[in-house]
Formats: C-alpha cells, sequence, structure tokens
C-alpha cells in the first residue's frame, strides 16, 4: 500500500511513507525490543567448573544511572530476577557512550564463554545473499543502540 502511495503521489517523499508506517505500526518501534517467540539454547560444557566472579563495585556517582538503566531492562523483560542461587556469577561492566552523560552496561562473559560450547555457522557470501534476496521488497535495519549484553 505504502509503495502504491509513492507510485500514485511522486512528490511523496519516501522519508514521508517511514513516518506513515512508524505512526500505523508505532507499538513496533517502541523500547529495545526483544525476541520472544524462541528461546536461545545454549550448549555448556559441563567439564568446566562454575566460577563467581568477586564483585566490581559500581561508583557512587554512576549508582542513580545504572539504577535507571536496570529498571528500563526490568520493565522491558530484557532481564529478569534469577530464583534460588546460581553457581555462575558475571560482572557488570559500565563504559561511557560518545555522549559522556550516558553509560552503557555490558556483563564481563569472560568466564562464562569459557564455558559455552561455540555453535558453528557458516557465513553467506555476497553472491548467496545476492540469490536470496533476489525479487525482495522488504527490508528491514537492526539498531544495535544496546548492543548484545
Amino acid at each position: 500500500a505504502y509503495v502504491e502511495q509513492l507510485h500514485k503521489n511522486p512528490q511523496q517523499t519516501k522519508s514521508t511513507v517511514s513516518e506513515t508506517l512508524v505512526k500505523k505500526h508505532s507499538k513496533v518501534f517502541k523500547g529495545i525490543g526483544k525476541h520472544k517467540y524462541r528461546k536461545v539454547q545454549l550448549s555448556i560444557d559441563k567439564t568446566v567448573t562454575p566460577k563467581i566472579q568477586p564483585q566490581r563495585r559500581i561508583p557512587f556517582p554512576k549508582r542513580e544511572q545504572f539504577d535507571k538503566i536496570i529498571e528500563e531492562l526490568d520493565k522491558e523483560g530484557i532481564i529478569e530476577p534469577v530464583e534460588g542461587p546460581t553457581e555462575w556469577v558475571s560482572n557488570v561492566v559500565l563504559t561511557p557512550k560518545a555522549d559522556p552523560t550516558q553509560l552503557r552496561m555490558n556483563i564481563d562473559m569472560t568466564t562464562a564463554n569459557s564455558a559455552i560450547k561455540r555453535t558453528r555457522h557458516v557465513i553467506p557470501t555476497l553472491e548467496e545473499l545476492r540469490y536470496h534476496l533476489n525479487g525482495a521488497n522488504h527490508f528491514s535495519k537492526l539498531d544495535m543502540k544496546q548492543e548484545y549484553m
């Protein structure tokens, strides 16, 4: 329907069509976003001994920002409380974004990654991508605002 709008009214810019899409499907464009249709299955190497990393202290000036980040992630359903004791504990790492008033929260996964068995995926060649995308009409852009945590 939106492509038809462009053909009927060439004066209408693509950005206007984008704005129309965002308004019509505003629910999709809010929040961080979460893949909620399938749980990720990780293969864990049982021979690796679980480790609890020593806690890294969060500086007092950054605690308020950190609490806001945690609150937002909890509200969005990105993180959830752990029930009962756990054998693996990784540290939170706070790094400044390009805007020094903003913080990025990451998890130090170095010790946990030692126990995760890697799943091998072959990266498609450009030629394979062209073949699979031939005739495609719709494309999307993945915004890595919060990156993989």
